[in-house]
């Protein structure tokens, strides 16, 4: 059992690499819950956002740090004798590797679920460099 622990910090710490998240989540009304995966050509965040409109929604990149903003309005059909779904405005901000091609990030939004989709650059491939002599 130890054997396997070890590893754990190691990938802890690759994870908080591949996915930093940001501290200035909001303290009030919700937190959607997002999952965070990686392919060979892309970084894919999937949110599930049920009860908001599409025009409820607000994804922006900037200086490397995605954020995903909105709000889910409480109805207004009465008393509530018991409340368990969480309202109000929520903001979730990633810090994007370097790789990430923020130029051509796409986003759908499909049964309450938002898929975000940010390619990942090229990496630049080693070349051999001709030493001339003068």
């Amino acid at each position: 059992m130890l054997y396997a622990n070890a590893f754990a910090p190691r990938l802890l710490a690759e994870l908080a690499r591949e996915f930093p998240i940001n501290t200035n989540e909001s303290r009030e009304g919700w937190t959607p819950a997002v999952d965070l995966t990686t392919t060979d050509e892309a970084y894919i965040l999937t949110a599930d956002l049920p009860g908001i409109r599409y025009d409820d929604l607000d994804l922006s990149v900037e200086q490397g740090i995605l954020t995903l903003k909105g709000e889910r309005a409480a109805p207004e059909d009465g008393e509530r004798t018991r409340a368990e779904r969480r309202f109000g405005a929520f903001k979730r901000s990633f810090s994007l590797p370097e790789n990430a091609d923020t130029d051509n990030i796409s986003a759908k939004y499909e049964n309450g679920v938002l898929t975000v989709t940010v390619p990942k650059q090229a990496k630049p491939q080693a070349r051999k460099i001709e030493v001339v002599q003068h």
